[in-house]
């Protein structure tokens, strides 16, 4: 079951990454989530952020969680398979960082949208705060068993 979710999980990154529109679509979204802010504000935005920030805040966080739920769910199979090794983590890191650069190399061919080396690399440090995440938990696991 967790392979079928995996197999989803980067067809959803693909179908996301494919939408020619999406670029008016975040920017809608943003100029939104400004004004919700600036109305907390009491119409004076408190220079927290403006509209273009929260549209990059918005685009790299997506590309950072994609990745990060990507490795999460490669980690889980990982051990689901019981694949424990520490070449098995570099190459659930190396099946991220493709996927990444296979989408940033798709990307350059749907017409209004670009591909950016930029965006593989938050998508790879998504990866490995997925990875760091796991770690953590998984140290917190062990501890437990050992009391």
């Amino acid at each position: 079951m967790i392979i079928i979710g995996l197999i989803l999980w980067i067809c959803l990154i693909f179908l996301m990454s494919s939408d020619m529109d999406s670029n008016s679509k975040t920017i809608m979204m943003s100029e939104e989530i400004y004004r919700l802010l600036s109305g907390f504000a009491h119409g004076a935005n408190s220079g927290l952020f403006s509209a273009d920030q929260i549209d990059f805040l918005l685009r790299k966080g997506g590309h950072f969680l994609e990745y990060l739920v990507l490795c999460l769910l490669l980690l889980k199979i990982r051990e689901v398979y019981m694949l424990e090794s520490k070449l098995s983590v570099t190459l659930i890191l190396l099946i991220c960082l493709l996927i990444a650069n296979l989408d940033e190399f798709r990307q350059s061919f749907i017409i209004g949208r670009t591909s950016m080396v930029g965006d593989s690399l938050i998508d790879f440090a998504g990866s490995l705060t997925g990875l760091l995440i796991h770690s953590v938990r998984r140290g917190r696991a062990v501890k437990k068993e050992n009391r």
